[in-house]
């Protein structure tokens, strides 16, 4: 055997491993399987045309046709779970239904179909929507719910954020006030912090009083759009966030006349400083 029929057997390895593996292969440059350029090697392999080599690859059970179908699904896969991460990171209440929508997308028709995907599943899970938690008994579930929260570390918190929200929450009042006070102290213990049994305001909630705010002529007589904590409270690191980081604002700025775009960068909103 030659050094080239050498090598072109060790990617054939490699590929049957992978394979096996059952990895996602993707005949490109950016795809790689244990730090090896799988995916050049097939790339190459195909724009050569090298019929003996294509027939080997064919005969180990790779299909180019059926990688590229994969390719562009595993693109849309991933977009909707950007959009789902985005909407565990808002806070919002998750179903797993065809109805539920976020950000005019259907994405409970995703998670819907994603329940029979065991990849997709372990990938939403790790995300923090786990499926099992939509069948479980609600009182069953807290007390999972505390077993996991006394043996989880501080930056377990996200997850268990997500977790309450979505799952907890929504089931409080077939829950035992015991079991909601051990939730309380528990967290208390875990986080320091009081466990708030209510939902966050979204952002156009927060939208809605900090305008309320600009326009209250007692409390806010000068008519600005940020002031002292102490006068704004815990509106002041919404609109202070939104002053440093000019993304945060773009993305808000729909909600805005243009008299008050101009007030807001008379107070150095949408400074390209802060880019």
């Amino acid at each position: 055997m030659t050094k080239k029929e050498q090598r072109e057997q060790a990617w054939l390895d490699t590929l049957k491993e992978a394979l096996d593996a059952g990895e996602l292969i993707r005949p490109n440059f950016r795809y790689t399987y244990k730090d090896k350029k799988l995916g050049s090697f097939l790339y190459r392999t195909q724009q050569a045309d090298n019929k003996e080599l294509l027939a080997k690859i064919k005969e180990i059970g790779f299909d180019y046709k059926k990688a590229a179908k994969n390719s562009v699904r595993n693109q849309i896969h991933n977009k909707w779970l950007a959009l789902l991460k985005e909407a565990v990171n808002d806070g919002v209440r998750i179903y797993v239904n065809h109805r539920f929508e976020y950000k005019g997308q259907k994405l409970g028709t995703f998670l819907v179909g994603a329940k029979e995907n065991k990849k997709l599943v372990r990938k939403i899970k790790k995300i923090g929507v786990d499926f099992d938690d939509y069948t479980v008994d609600p009182v069953l579930y807290a007390k999972r719910f505390i077993r996991d929260l006394w043996n989880s570390k501080k930056s377990d918190k996200p997850k268990f954020i997500t977790r309450f929200y979505s799952y907890l929450l929504p089931k409080k009042d077939l829950l035992p006030e015991e079991l909601i006070e051990e939730v309380n102290v528990i967290w208390k213990i875990r986080f320091g912090e009081r466990r708030l049994w209510r939902y966050p305001m979204t952002e156009e909630q927060r939208i809605v009083l900090w305008k309320r705010w600009r326009y209250d002529e007692e409390k806010n007589p000068e008519g600005k759009w940020l002031q002292s904590i102490r006068r704004m409270g815990n509106l002041f690191s919404f609109a202070y966030r939104r002053k440093r980081k000019v993304y945060l604002m773009s993305k808000i700025e729909k909600y805005f006349n243009k008299k008050e775009i101009e007030e807001l960068k008379s107070e150095g909103f949408f400074d390209e400083k802060y880019l």
